[in-house]
């Protein structure tokens, strides 16, 4: 048997026959392949399918008028709703959404803990309500935990991104222009604090968000809408990555290891001085 592979991507078989009998030659040929080949076929063949093309076109239809009526019905009147249409107002410019759905998902998952330790029967109740309490006390101190050090960590990090923008953008005074930005929109919330004291809740200005660098790349001296906007999903993919390490890290990781012995502790005082109470 001889195995030859052609220009056309193909290998190709020959086999003889038995000796001292007349040679008898066999070729086939197959893509490399065969996989991907069967596949094009078979949907070479459904498309020119004189039975497959009804059964396709009343299938997208289906689908069509379901998306069509999931859109009226549902999503216009959600999306139309002016109690949505607030919360999306207030929520658009808020820069630690990703971090309250991180809290909001870490909150569900402690909470179905902390009811099924409670209705854990095979469990004494003593143990069930100091396993609770660890529980509880991780979620509270994880939370506190990431958020204060993730708002720490935000005027390093913007320094960090400012610099590494400027070096892509070959501007080394970028870094410079934005921590000016910075100090000018800390100078205008100053102003807008002392004057919204003097003027009733419904009649104050609010104050200006400080402009992230991704935003702050729009302002470039340079400006070119293709190579910022590469730069500025860069940058804004490395602070969810940056937000996503340090709440992982905290929630999974940091407190539980050195909140747990401390839990321990307190469940343990908590029995004691119940059965010496009752005693």
């Amino acid at each position: 048997m001889n195995v030859n592979f052609n220009t056309n991507n193909r290998y190709q078989y020959n086999y003889n026959g038995f000796k001292n009998k007349t040679n008898y030659t066999s070729k086939v040929s197959f893509t490399a392949n065969p996989t991907a080949e069967l596949s094009a076929e078979v949907e070479k063949a459904a498309k020119g399918s004189k039975f497959f093309q009804p059964l396709k076109a009343a299938i997208t239809k289906r689908y069509e008028n379901a998306t069509d009526w999931m859109a009226k019905n549902i999503f216009a009147k959600i999306v139309n709703n002016k109690t949505v249409q607030n919360i999306a107002d207030k929520i658009k410019n808020n820069n630690s959404l990703f971090n309250h759905f991180m809290s909001i998902g870490a909150l569900i998952t402690s909470g179905l803990y902390v009811k099924k330790t409670l209705d854990n029967k095979q469990m004494e109740e003593d143990r069930r309500k100091t396993l609770a309490i660890n529980q509880t006390l991780t979620f509270a101190v994880s939370t506190i935990g990431a958020y204060s050090l993730d708002k720490s960590l935000n005027k390093w990090w913007n320094n960090v991104t400012a610099k590494y923008a400027g070096i892509q953008l070959n501007d080394p005074n970028f870094a410079q222009d934005y921590q000016k930005a910075l100090n000018e929109v800390a100078k205008k919330n100053e102003a807008l604090k002392a004057a919204n004291k003097a003027l009733p809740k419904n009649k104050r200005t609010p104050l200006e968000n400080a402009p992230r660098v991704g935003e702050f790349l729009k302002k470039h001296k340079k400006y070119n809408p293709e190579v910022h906007e590469i730069l500025s999903k860069k940058i804004t993919g490395m602070g969810l990555l940056k937000s996503m390490i340090i709440f992982g890290s905290v929630y999974r990781f940091l407190v539980p290891v050195l909140v747990t012995p401390i839990a321990n502790k307190l469940g343990e005082h908590y029995i004691a001085k119940k059965k010496a109470k009752a005693a």
